[in-house]
């Protein structure tokens, strides 16, 4: 006679799920296994408790602690908007005071070349134009007639003004001459002369802002 538990295919699912084994199909019993093979449904599922134990809430805390120090995720890494300013502004003006720290400078360029350059004051006139171009730049808007500049007026007032620098800045100790843009464009690596550039820049800025007092 066949029970309404076996006739109900959703109560043999849910067993066979809940009692081991594949999901869906009911674990044999031993007198259904062959003699051979009948030790298998007698035996202990569980005969050594000591290393196959329940897993503690103690467990799993012990297992997250080791896995933080493993990984490094311990503490929890915030992002805030004004730590990473801070700590951008104080590496720009470490390497401002680095690269100011040199009077000249062995550029390499692209061809295997490498130049010594040696750091010039500005003229006045030098100064003015440099200083104009960076006020331009920042406040997008034309100096002389009061303008907003677009994006790509920007763009090309700061690829002016780098050139400046470079003409202005870099002389050349064997020539006697200054860089000339081309050579600027080839230079082997643009952050170690955009960050000397820079560095003179400022180098200004600062001896105008002193100037101002």
């Amino acid at each position: 006679m066949t029970t309404d538990e076996e006739k109900d295919p959703k109560a043999f699912v849910l067993k066979g799920a809940t009692s081991g084994g594949i999901p869906g199909v009911k674990p044999a019993t031993a007198g259904q296994l062959p003699p051979e093979e009948s030790f298998q449904a007698e035996a202990d599922p569980n005969p050594h408790p000591e290393l196959y134990g329940e897993f503690t809430d103690e467990d799993r805390q012990v297992a997250r602690q080791t896995m933080e120090a493993v990984t490094g995720t311990g503490t929890p890494q915030i992002f805030d908007e004004e730590n990473a300013y801070d700590w951008f502004q104080k590496k720009t003006v470490e390497g401002f005071r680095y690269w100011a720290g040199f009077t000249q400078y062995k550029i390499k360029f692209d061809d295997g070349s490498k130049v010594i350059y040696e750091r010039q004051p500005l003229t006045k006139h030098q100064s003015d134009e440099l200083l104009d171009l960076s006020a331009e730049i920042q406040g997008m808007r034309d100096i002389d007639n009061d303008k907003p500049l677009s994006v790509t007026d920007v763009r090309k007032r700061q690829k002016t003004l780098d050139k400046l620098k470079a003409a202005y800045y870099m002389k050349n100790v064997r020539t006697g001459k200054m860089m000339t843009p081309d050579e600027l464009d080839h230079v082997a690596d643009s952050t170690i002369i955009d960050s000397i550039l820079e560095a003179c820049f400022a180098i200004t800025v600062a001896k105008w802002a002193e100037g101002k007092k």
